[in-house]
């Protein structure tokens, strides 16, 4: 490998480490102001809202929108642990294990 090869590797891998690491040195020494913060407040919410929507719709080319049925079976038992938990680790276990078992039968 010559050395121009290990210079396009390393740059590449700074490009796309640097922008990942900023934002956590950026809030861990400096201080965001509140109406920031209450904006990032929304964000994993938002995000697991368009994850958690992205999976329940299937859209095909040419067809209207349908239900992935399976998904919905599974959301069912996912969405009652978090309700009864409130803890994010068992949630995501209970949705793995419904939709293993749904995919089993």
């Amino acid at each position: 490998m010559t050395s121009y090869y290990v210079i396009v590797l390393i740059t590449a891998g700074l490009v796309t480490w640097l922008p990942r690491i900023s934002p956590f040195v950026l809030v861990r020494f400096g201080k965001l102001p509140n109406w920031l913060q209450s904006f990032l407040a929304f964000i994993p919410l938002s995000l697991m809202t368009a994850l958690f929507f992205e999976n329940l719709v299937v859209i095909k080319a040419g067809q209207l929108p349908g239900i992935n049925w399976l998904a919905v079976f599974a959301t069912i038992p996912t969405l009652l642990t978090i309700w009864r938990t409130k803890s994010i680790m068992w949630t995501v276990l209970v949705g793995i294990i419904s939709m293993a078992i749904l995919r089993a039968i």
